[in-house]
């Protein structure tokens, strides 16, 4: 006797896991602040779908660029969308860039740090961030660069900033598009990571709240 298909919600392709469990509390009864996030059910519906955009795209199409160009402006726009989602995600914990490295320890944002040191060795496109920054992020950057930090949270946002205000491209300060396109990688790699996981595990901390079956 064969084996039955299990259907699967095609709602929740890409979502951050506990998604569907966060939805069934939510049916239940619970609401959000009182499963440790900060806002309403709606808020945390709203960052799972920029999530779900971030984690499902995968590809542009440039008409009259080459490859490894369209691969640099791929990954920025990768980058904007991810920081899209992670903004949402602080602001369900309530946490901003300069308050959210205690929970980023976990995930060793000094290991990616050294990573995308590897790609920057002449830290052409650090500079070219630091540049263009307002007084406050600069300040972060730098300390990031001297080593004096590892919150890699002001690397996405500054990236993100810069490329959504069109200063930041796949060519900038003539750095390999196939730099760019590494960089950007590790730090949208970084903080889905971040965002699916401490999601995953807050919502698990209230799944005992559900009706047993």
């Amino acid at each position: 006797m064969g084996m039955g298909l299990i259907a699967r919600d095609p709602t929740m392709y890409n979502m951050p896991s506990g998604y569907a469990t966060f939805c069934d509390l939510a049916k239940a009864g619970l609401q959000a602040h009182t499963m440790g996030f900060h806002g309403k059910n709606g808020d945390v519906s709203r960052f799972a779908a920029r999530f779900r955009v971030a984690k499902s795209f995968k590809d542009i199409a440039l008409e009259g660029y080459d490859k490894t160009t369209v691969s640099g402006y791929k990954a920025l726009l990768r980058v904007f969308l991810v920081w899209s989602a992670f903004e949402r995600f602080m602001a369900l914990l309530q946490e901003k860039p300069e308050t959210i490295l205690p929970r980023l320890r976990a995930y060793v944002p000094a290991r990616n740090i050294q990573a995308i040191r590897k790609h920057d060795r002449s830290q052409l496109w650090l500079a070219f961030l630091t540049e263009r920054v307002n007084s406050k992020l600069r300040k972060q950057l730098d300390a990031i660069q001297s080593g004096k930090s590892n919150n890699i949270t002001f690397l996405a946002a500054a990236a993100r900033h810069i490329f959504a205000h069109g200063h930041l491209s796949a060519h900038a300060n003539g750095v390999n598009p196939m730099d760019v396109e590494a960089i950007c990688n590790i730090l949208c790699t970084f903080h889905m990571d971040v965002m699916d996981r401490e999601f995953d595990g807050i919502v698990k901390k209230h799944k005992q709240g559900l009706p047993n079956k």
